[in-house]
């Protein structure tokens, strides 16, 4: 039988390409990871040849086998429109495919059914959080019979937050949040664009929204001013009190240290009122679709801690929360749309498990070494995982690159630095010498899964997409991935999920008694590594003691 393929592409910041094998993701790459450029964005599938070829290389074959190809960009209108736009030449790498296999949808419909295609829920709520999707009158869906807030808005309004009801491949739009982009209007703002503005102020860019919810913890509770209303069905009111109150925004070098509490302050008030927002929203699509199934998506879905206030205050009895939540995971979300909405295809059971990267092999990783080898020593192990394990207990940092690479921003394990959670001096030693980033940011235990209760209130995270509480008792013996206020931000570890990474905790619970490691994505200040090269490279220019490739075990010249 023949196989059907559905390719999608997402054009934005954090674009990507997904390509779909009989209903099921194969493989998908962000732009970033081949470009080396983070956030990297395109606007064309020109700019995305090197993704779609990465794609179809994996797979083995070529444009011409594609049955469908479906898009979203930042309008829909440039899509579908031909000649000179926005000073962009209109050519175009799919014009040699037939036109009428060629598809656009709108932005928040691609993030609803990435979120639901992974899912394993027939029936369901979508919820779908941004910063901005597309505006009203690119939308592709049918909105006529939802709730659009608010009621007045023109053609110039853009999706913040979008809900639906699921069913059997189809869905309904429930109601559209939108709101103008003028600054005039910042009580229309959005929950994604409040955030996305704050981390501008202290950080000088939106996309440094995971930065700010590891700052809220240091803030006081309680600030005595308004960032928004949760009004009757969970209408929300923006206020711009913070900006009148909070005037230092950082420009120049030092700021972050010269006024630390107030960027502390402001984050944890943040923090807060995106919370409440989040979980009022949830429980209104819980009391209008009477369902048991919430699945999240959008880029405020990669927020830890108000993902954890949803798994406890929603009332939805399952959750799943996409972990390509941001705008990467529009690809995936639109070559899904394709494969049952537009062929009427039925929902496949999908296993999802995040490593959707092309495999390397052995002849790449060593072609890789003997590139660098006047730089390095290394040797082969029979045992990698019990190696490694007696390393990281030893105190040493540790490069760690396996199989397939991750999809999403989260590292789990196969593009991951990883170290020893017991020592409190890990934080700084990563943070600043290998990292080089703010000393205020957390790192993550990736925990045996069967392990997991006896150190955190939390059974099960295999996605590192909650928040949980340290119990009391075992803080203090893992110092290096306990926050501030005592949470954690933890992947949970099983040996289907990923058995050589399962392998290597198993190895270091047996040496140390502590069934976890610290974990956090194999970058400095570039995007997580794809390649052996690139581990290559960041193992060079940063303060790691050893890399690890596969089965090679790898140390710098002295």
């Amino acid at each position: 039988m023949k196989n059907i393929y559905v390719l999608g592409l997402c054009y934005s910041h954090d674009a990507s390409v997904c390509l779909l094998k009989d209903g099921v993701p194969i493989v998908a790459i962000q732009k970033e990871r081949l470009s080396r450029k983070k956030h990297d964005g395109s606007i064309t599938d020109i700019d995305l040849g090197d993704c779609i070829n990465y794609c179809l290389g994996a797979e083995g074959i070529n444009l011409s086998q594609i049955d469908l190809v479906i898009e979203n960009s930042p309008t829909v209108l440039y899509c579908k429109e031909k000649g000179n736009i926005l000073g962009f030449a209109r050519s175009r790498l799919l014009d040699n495919l037939d036109k009428n296999k060629i598809i656009q949808i709108s932005h928040h419909l691609a993030h609803a059914y990435c979120a639901y295609g992974l899912s394993n829920f027939r029936k369901c709520a979508v919820m779908v959080i941004d910063g901005q999707g597309n505006y009203k009158e690119d939308l592709t869906e049918d909105f006529s019979k939802a709730i659009i807030y608010p009621s007045f808005c023109e053609s110039s309004y853009i999706e913040r937050e979008s809900f639906y009801d699921f069913s059997n491949g189809k869905y309904k739009v429930l109601r559209k949040n939108l709101s103008t982009i003028h600054k005039s209007f910042i009580r229309l703002s959005g929950l994604g664009h409040l955030y996305e503005s704050v981390s501008s102020y202290i950080f000088k860019s939106r996309f440094d929204a995971g930065k700010l919810m590891g700052l809220a913890p240091y803030g006081e509770k309680n600030m005595p001013f308004k960032m928004l209303d949760i009004k009757n069905k969970a209408e929300i009111i923006y206020y711009n009190e913070w900006v009148k109150k909070f005037c230092h925004p950082n420009r120049d070098a030092g700021c972050l240290k010269k006024y630390f509490k107030e960027y502390a302050n402001l984050a944890n008030k943040t923090q807060k009122e995106l919370e409440k927002a989040v979980v009022a929203l949830s429980r209104w699509i819980k009391s209008i679709t009477k369902c048991e199934n919430l699945v999240y998506a959008g880029g405020v879905a990669l927020n830890c801690s108000a993902n954890t206030q949803i798994l406890n205050n929603s009332g939805f009895k399952n959750i799943f929360i996409a972990p390509p939540a941001s705008d990467c995971g529009v690809s995936i979300g639109c070559a899904l749309y394709g494969y049952l909405n537009i062929l009427g295809k039925s929902k496949k059971e999908i296993n999802y498990l995040d490593y959707l990267g092309r495999a390397y092999t052995e002849v790449d990783i060593i072609s890789a070494i003997r590139k660098n080898k006047k730089m390095v020593i290394y040797r082969k192990s029979s045992n990698v995982s019990k190696e490694i394990a007696k390393l990281i207990s030893s105190g040493e940092v540790i490069g760690w690159f396996q199989g397939k690479s991750e999809f999403s921003p989260r590292a789990l394990g196969n593009r991951s630095i990883i170290a020893d959670p017991r020592n409190l001096k890990m934080k700084d030693k990563i943070n600043l010498g290998i990292k080089k980033r703010e000393f205020f940011r957390p790192f993550a235990p990736s925990v045996l899964e069967e392990e997991a209760f006896e150190f955190f209130d939390i059974k099960y995270s295999p996605y590192m997409l909650l928040t949980t509480k340290v119990k009391k008792n075992k803080k203090n013996m893992i110092p290096a991935v306990v926050h501030i206020d005592n949470t954690s931000r933890i992947q949970t570890v099983n040996k289907i999920q990923n058995p050589i990474y399962y392998s290597l905790i198993k190895e270091f619970y047996a040496l140390t008694k502590i069934p976890m490691i610290l974990n956090t994505s194999f970058n400095s200040n570039e995007p997580i590594v794809e390649t052996p090269g690139d581990a290559l490279n960041c193992f060079f220019e940063s303060g790691l003691d050893t890399l690890c490739i596969g089965d090679y075990i790898i140390k710098k010249q002295k």
